[in-house]
């Protein structure tokens, strides 16, 4: 697949809108069995740590896509690359904690990650 055609601002804003989708499916169920649904802002034991680090990577790709200067020195799409890992990590590891009952949310939340991950990973190949 050729990426050279589509634009580092592309790229990112992409990135961006993964992470947020990544954010709203953490509202959607994950679990549940027979008319009780759990949603993943409930599942995950600390559901703050990966939104704290999902808005970090957002700002930081948006800024660079928008060539908005941020009040900190940051290499955006290494910080960007690491900040989308987190997610990931946290949604991989409750895809196999081999629970019963996962819903679609949880499945929603991977894809999201899995995108808004691999569109900052390869911003970031592209600056090494």
């Amino acid at each position: 697949m050729d990426l050279s055609s589509v634009t580092r601002e592309n790229k990112e804003l992409v990135a961006v809108g993964a992470g947020i989708l990544f954010i709203v499916s953490l509202f959607f169920p994950w679990y549940g069995t027979s008319g009780f649904d759990v949603s993943g802002w409930d599942a995950v034991a600390s559901s703050w740590i990966p939104l704290i680090f999902t808005v970090l990577a957002i700002v930081v790709l948006a800024a660079d896509a928008f060539q908005v200067e941020l009040p900190v020195r940051v290499n955006a799409s290494a910080f960007a690359a690491y900040c989308t890992s987190i997610p990931l990590i946290v949604t991989v590891m409750y895809i196999f904690e081999g629970s019963v009952g996962r819903k679609w949310g949880l499945f929603l939340a991977l894809v999201f990650a899995l995108i808004s991950f691999v569109a900052a990973a390869v911003v970031w190949r592209e600056d090494v």
